[in-house]
């Protein structure tokens, strides 16, 4: 990575900053979803993305407030003292927060896209549950935030999280409905 001195003034510093991406929203959202049903038996899946947005963060970086440095920054920063120089290091060295500009680096492309919503379920209309008074039973299994397609580093999730935010939780439903 470098950083270029944008104004020519012989110093990088935050008058060299410049664009770079997209905005840290996203330009464009959208969704699909689809769904099936056969002899008591269906399906549903719900999509949703964003793209079109980028958004940088401080790994690597030292805070008053806080220290955030993952592992793999560790493993893979430049140190001479740990025997990391030229190609076998591809993380610029840590450093406190000075001010001054992050560059592309720390920007990320925070397009995703993944599986918000998904349920399977089984309907039951048999004579022997209208017997007991039951017009119809439904049992179902559903999950939300499955999974998600990115292109972010780590395991974390692609919509406005940092290193410092709770993460989506994945859950799963499991349940029964009777009409009476």
């Amino acid at each position: 990575f470098r950083q270029i001195d944008f104004n020519s003034d012989g110093v990088i510093n935050d008058e060299d900053a410049a664009p770079w991406g997209y905005p840290n929203r996203p330009e464009y959202n959208y969704g699909l979803w689809a769904g099936i049903e056969y002899k008591g038996f269906s399906a549903s899946i719900q999509f949703y993305g964003v793209y079109n947005v980028t958004d940088g963060d401080s790994y690597g970086e030292f805070h008053e407030n806080y220290t955030i440095t993952r592992q793999w920054h560790w493993d893979q920063t430049w140190s001479p003292e740990f025997g990391r120089t030229g190609s076998d290091a591809t993380m610029p060295h840590l450093r406190y927060n000075t001010g001054s500009p992050k560059g592309e680096l720390w920007q990320w492309d925070r397009s995703y896209m993944k599986i918000q919503t998904a349920e399977i379920s089984y309907t039951m209309n048999s004579r022997y549950l209208k017997q007991a008074g039951v017009s119809n039973m439904r049992i179902f299994v559903s999950g939300n935030n499955l999974y998600t397609w990115s292109d972010l580093p780590e395991d974390r999730d692609a919509d406005g999280s940092t290193a410092r935010s709770y993460p989506l939780m994945r859950r799963f439903n499991m349940g029964i409905n009777v009409t009476f």
